[in-house]
């Protein structure tokens, strides 16, 4: 992947909780997390990192079985999600798409897994930790990820912003990692190292 197509990646990267887009809050970056480096050394990996893998790749695979049966020949993401894309132009038949959704939403019912919803206040919170956890993380891979707002905050900025049918931009560790690539866009060891941070500190997909 070249350092162009790493930074789009990252600087598009936004984060959807129940409908809610969240992105990197406009924050300046901070010169000091705060972390000593003995702390920073004696972190360790919360248990939901290699819990979430694995729901993912069941996830992938419960999707790839049910959609193959299904006769579609197409690589499924954790989710429901392609990993080809439709592709259409203006005035082109989408009824494709619209097939391949439906059969998604046929999967998803007969893998058990809960209808899409807007996420409750605790639900938030729970994403709010999670995200602590990932900041610890990068922070430990000696980023500068700065302080978050209180959860309450958090959470009141993105229900607010859900009721008023408006975009939330709240604090995300690797929000503010894609506004550091937006701010030196030509930085490529920037880049390659929140790609490489992505595969040790994971985005929490817990909605």
């Amino acid at each position: 992947m070249d350092n162009r197509t790493r930074q789009a990646r990252l600087v598009a990267r936004r984060w959807m909780l129940g409908g809610v887009l969240v992105v990197g809050a406009v924050h300046g970056l901070s010169a000091c997390t705060g972390e000593t480096p003995q702390a920073q050394a004696q972190w360790s990996p919360p248990a939901w990192f290699a819990e979430q893998a694995r729901e993912s790749e069941e996830s992938r695979l419960g999707y790839q079985r049910c959609m193959d049966d299904k006769g579609w020949d197409r690589t499924m993401m954790a989710g429901g999600g392609s990993e080809e894309p439709f592709v259409f132009g203006k005035d082109e038949d989408r009824s494709e798409l619209e097939r391949f959704d439906a059969d998604v939403e046929e999967c998803r019912i007969e893998l058990g897994y809960p209808a899409p919803h807007e996420p409750t206040a605790d639900e938030l919170g729970v994403q709010y930790d999670a995200e602590q956890d990932v900041a610890a993380c990068l922070e430990h891979l000696g980023f500068d990820i700065p302080e978050p707002p209180s959860r309450e905050a958090w959470v009141e900025a993105l229900i607010s912003g859900r009721e008023d049918g408006a975009s939330a931009e709240v604090w995300s560790p690797y929000g503010e990692l894609a506004r550091m690539v937006e701010d030196d866009p030509g930085n490529a060891e920037l880049a390659g190292r929140i790609e490489r941070a992505e595969v040790q500190c994971p985005h929490c997909s817990a909605l």
